[in-house]
């Protein structure tokens, strides 16, 4: 939290107040999103992510950045946003940031400026022509999974950007083994523009920061995809590493290297009406590859429900061989979606066929076994109340084997299949509605399908630690990764005794060493202060929270684990204990959680009724290149008969023949013209296109204003005039006009205009309509029509040839020639030097 500075927060009412932020105990359903309402006319974009956010303002923010600071795995997140309100009235804000579903959001500040009177506004406005800083900090614990540690940025702006950035620093006292940073998912360009890569044994540092033209490349709509790096360390085969710090421990252990153990799984699968289409298609696809997966030591079976219970082989498990996955590839094909959704039936069904599996003479002792299940749906056949399906999976279950819950969708009970894999040591996977659950499907087996350890137990010297996390797990898979965190509750002594014991195959695996407390805290410290040192604009914040990390990432893993024990109690006493336990902690490290709320304090109220002010943050030096000035100038301008304006929209001056030509365009919405195009000398000017005439975006110039004028080089410059109707007619709208005003500068093959060309008008034949003649131009015949308009706001009057049917003959080419893909396309038009 940046002291002092004026900030407004949301949690989790929809009453916003300005003022400091603080956490205080408070349950509540967690939102998926932070939002702040800055009330007015105007707001901004920012940045979405799953480590996203996004800002929905008209007028483009002036800076976006995400910064990323991940030491020894723990990843410290700031989301900075400053947005601007070009408007001459104050303007509205909104900052919508869904946090990833793994964080907790630590501070949240907004920092405005004074308006002119120096009023402080409590509705939380900004002033026109002021600038507003968003400032969202969160933090997490990385996992590991598939043998990687994962960073996604989601950059869905909604539009372009001035300037965006993300950095990501990581730094670990482990060797970087591995550094891959992905092609922008659900974008076009790979790898990702302007991406640079600085890598070093222990650090490395990835940006990326693509200009308005670079994300016009990408994508026009500011939805850019996914900023993806994923990064793994370099392990000893031992006991795995233990850091110390403050009299604080956590342990990350990753074994490597073991023979997979054999695994019986059932595969419980959702075929009700509601899967019809897109989902069946794709989790059959899904299951298809998974059975190529299957190892030889596996054993299987399918079950598929709706309101009907359907079981491939009722009998047993089989065992895979070729003729088995053939005739499991013919029952998924078979699959058809119909009728409702039983899922207590279902979980029974699989329950029992895996526990009478079990009880055979033919199951390894070591075997791993699991169930599968996933649905679409909400139980809407048989038992339908979730607690009374839960106690009958934990019947059905007996501790034997784990339950993993797959959701596809938003009509989804995810509390109840979230309840039901932690209560029987599985997870739980959400598939939303717009992913491709194939992909989501295969990568979700993939991260349980290799089984390595069962009956694991992480056990420290006896009287020397307490408050430990979770030291006994069901299972380890290949690729992911144990933490365990603790108190030294004996800080005089010199070493730690840590002994793992597992089940491998048919094999006792016992790991044990001393470990040097003194020496392992001095190594801590000495690499974290590295560490924080090497992070770009480490504040003093960062700098303290780096002190403490050991701790925090007890704090952390142990509010994570009273969350989920608050999910699965089943008394309210024991309810509340979990839930106080989780509010105290997220208090004590400033965690922003399901139990926790932001209240605001109102700032002080002087005596001539003004607010307290309060100092700005401090605003990073920008590049003159996408600077956005705070003022533009405005002067009077001579315009001349060169024109983009009202009906019929283009005014034509050839200076050369001493005429004038007018034409109309007739477009469809939302298409932009490339209006101007001087490559050799000016650039690029295109019109944009809202409705079915042509139109410049008005939201530029602000209706206080009259005009802009654009200078190239001292010799070329363009006025662009705000157009508005005091009392419009249906037909009318507020729009601008494009003229050129200095044509000194435009070459000879500049693409726009006709200041180089020659014309000829040849009278009509007598007879016919004497306003009606035909236009000479490169050879062309055009017909034409005497016709008079207005121009400059109808300050103006002009006489003109009207060309018809969007100017047929008189361009080179065809009207959809000079459509252009986005406002930033500078690429070559038609060949020709008349291109409107």
């Amino acid at each position: 939290m940046l002291d002092g500075a004026k900030k407004w927060t949301k949690w989790p009412s929809e009453t916003w107040r300005a003022g400091l932020v603080s956490i205080s105990p408070g349950w509540s359903k967690r939102a998926q999103q932070m939002s702040v309402r800055v009330p007015g006319t105007c707001s901004s974009p920012a940045l979405l992510s799953r480590f996203t956010s996004y800002v929905t303002l008209k007028a483009p923010s002036m800076a976006l950045s995400v910064q990323l600071s991940v030491i020894s795995r723990y990843a410290f997140t700031t989301v900075r946003c400053v947005m601007l309100n070009r408007h001459a009235a104050a303007g509205q804000g909104v900052f919508h940031f869904p946090v990833p579903a793994g964080a907790f959001v630590s501070n949240f500040t907004i920092t405005d400026q004074l308006s002119e009177s120096g009023q402080f506004r409590m509705a939380a406005s900004i002033p026109g022509g002021k600038r507003a800083v968003f400032l969202l900090e969160y933090e997490e614990l990385l996992q590991r999974r598939l043998g990687r540690y994962e960073h996604v940025t989601g950059l869905r702006p909604l539009q372009l950007v001035s300037r965006l950035r993300v950095e990501v620093t990581i730094v670990d006292h482990l060797p970087i083994t591995v550094l891959e940073v992905l092609p922008l998912r659900r974008a076009k360009m790979e790898p990702p523009v302007t991406t640079t890569v600085q890598r070093e044994k222990n650090a490395c540092k990835v940006t990326f920061s693509p200009n308005i033209m670079q994300q016009a490349k990408i994508a026009t709509n500011g939805i850019l995809g996914d900023f993806v790096i994923r990064y793994d360390l370099q392990r000893d085969t031992g006991i795995g590493d233990v850091q110390v710090q403050n009299g604080h421990f956590v342990h990350y252990f990753a074994p490597k290297d073991l023979p997979v153990v054999p695994k019986n799984v059932v595969f419980v699968i959702d075929t009700s009406a509601s899967m019809l289409g897109t989902k069946m298609r794709q989790t059959k696809d899904a299951l298809f590859t998974i059975l190529r997966d299957l190892r030889a030591v596996d054993h299987f079976n399918f079950i598929s429900f709706s309101n009907k219970i359907k079981v491939w082989r009722p009998s047993s498990l089989v065992p895979v061989t070729p003729l088995n996955i053939q005739d499991a590839k013919k029952f998924i094909f078979t699959l058809v979606p119909t009728g409702g959704t039983n899922i207590d039936g279902a979980i029974q069904s699989g329950s029992a066929l895996l526990r009478e599996y079990l009880s055979g003479p033919h199951v390894g002792p070591n075997s791993v076994s699991l169930i599968i299940f996933l649905t679409d749906g909400r139980p809407t056949v048989g038992e339908s109340q979730s607690a009374a399906i839960l106690g009958n999976t934990r019947s059905a279950v007996l501790d034997k084997f784990c339950v993993f819950t797959i959701g596809i969708g938003n009509d989804v009970d995810y509390n109840l299949l979230e309840r039901m894999s932690l209560e029987n040591c599985g997870v739980m996977r959400r598939i939303r509605e717009e992913a491709d659950a194939s992909v989501m499907l295969k990568g979700f087996y993939e991260e349980i399908g290799t089984p390595l350890l069962s009956d694991i137990r992480i056990n420290y010297t006896p009287g020397s630690v307490d408050h430990v996390t979770q030291h006994l797990f069901a299972n380890y898979f290949n690729g992911s990764e144990m933490v365990v965190a603790g108190k030294l509750s004996d800080t005089s002594s010199a070493s730690l005794r840590v002994q793992v014991t597992a089940s491998n195959n048919d094999k006792t695996v016992i790991l044990e060493t001393d470990v040097p407390l003194r020496h392992r805290e001095s190594e801590t410290e000495k690499h974290v202060k590295a560490a924080a040192a090497r992070i770009p604009g480490a504040g003093d914040a960062l700098k303290r929270l780096a002190a403490d990390l050991v701790q925090r990432v007890w704090g952390f893993v142990t509010v994570k684990e009273e969350l989920r024990s608050r999910l699965c109690s089943r008394t309210s006493r024991e309810r509340e204990e979990h839930v106080q336990r989780a509010t105290n902690l997220s208090l004590a490290y400033h965690f922003l959680t399901p139990v926790t709320k932001m209240l605001v304090d109102k700032p002080e109220v002087l005596a001539d009724g003004t607010m307290a002010q309060m100092p700005a943050v401090d605003e990073p030096a920008s590049s003159p290149a996408n600077e956005v000035p705070d003022d533009i100038e405005m002067k009077s301008v001579t315009i001349s008969k060169t024109s983009a304006d009202g009906d019929p929209h283009f005014v034509v001056d050839f200076p050369v023949s001493k005429t004038a030509v007018c034409f109309n365009i007739n477009g469809e919405p939302g298409r932009v013209l490339r209006l101007l195009s001087d490559h050799k000398f000016s650039g690029t000017m295109n019109l944009v296109q809202f409705g079915p005439q042509s139109y410049l975006s008005t939201t530029a110039i602000n209706k206080h204003d009259s005009n802009v004028t654009v200078s190239v080089g001292g010799n070329v410059s363009l006025v662009v005039l705000l157009h508005h109707y005091k009392n419009p007619a249906p037909y009318q709208r507020d729009h601008l006009g494009f003229y050129i005003q200095d044509s000194q500068g435009l070459s000879p093959s500049c693409r726009g205009q006709f200041l180089h060309q020659e014309v000829s008008v040849v009278e009509a034949v007598p007879g016919e309509n004497p306003l009606s003649a035909l236009l000479k131009v490169k050879g062309r015949s055009v017909p034409v029509v005497r016709k008079s308009r207005r121009i400059h706001g109808g300050a103006q009057s002009v006489d003109c040839w009207f060309a018809k049917n969007n100017g047929a003959k008189l361009l080179d080419g065809r009207y959809e020639d000079y459509v252009a893909s986005h406002v930033f396309d500078t690429g070559e038009g038609p060949q020709g030097s008349n291109a409107a």
